[in-house]
């Protein structure tokens, strides 16, 4: 007998076992028929019928949007003593009195730490880090 050192060859993949593989990639259509629906799995019932909605849409062509509210977003503000106060609006500065898009600040209220602002002839009060979504008219989306 011969001794020395020991060799170990591992098993060789058989060709059933290949063959098995192959298969079931075939069969499974290599993955594509399901990765369409993948992207809709995480969403609800509601969330899916709004997709599908907004992707027909966009098959048909892309019709105008009408912007029926103002985003608008409280950024902050300063109160100095013996000067004008600022506040931040959608990241802008704007000076107590000035205006910025049809939006005025009016007021500051510490007690409540809001900020009053004049919307056309309406008054909105909001607090930092708010946003508020401001209602456009008619007559306002005209201009």
């Amino acid at each position: 007998m011969r001794q020395g050192i020991l060799r170990f060859h591992p098993p060789q993949p058989s060709l059933r076992a290949w063959a098995c593989c192959l298969a079931m990639v075939w069969l499974n259509g290599g993955g594509q028929a399901e990765a369409a629906s993948l992207g809709r799995l995480f969403y609800t019932p509601l969330e899916r019928k709004a997709l599908d909605e907004g992707r027909a849409l966009s098959a048909q062509g892309d019709a105008p949007q009408v912007q029926e509210s103002y985003r608008l977003r409280l950024d902050g503000y300063v109160d100095r003593k013996g000067s004008r106060a600022t506040v931040w609006l959608n990241g802008q500065p704007v000076p107590i009195g000035s205006r910025f898009d049809q939006v005025q600040p009016t007021r500051i209220d510490a007690a409540r730490r809001a900020v009053g602002l004049q919307w056309y002839k309406q008054s909105v009060s909001i607090q930092p880090g708010q946003v508020a979504e401001l209602p456009l008219s008619s007559e306002q989306v005209a201009k």
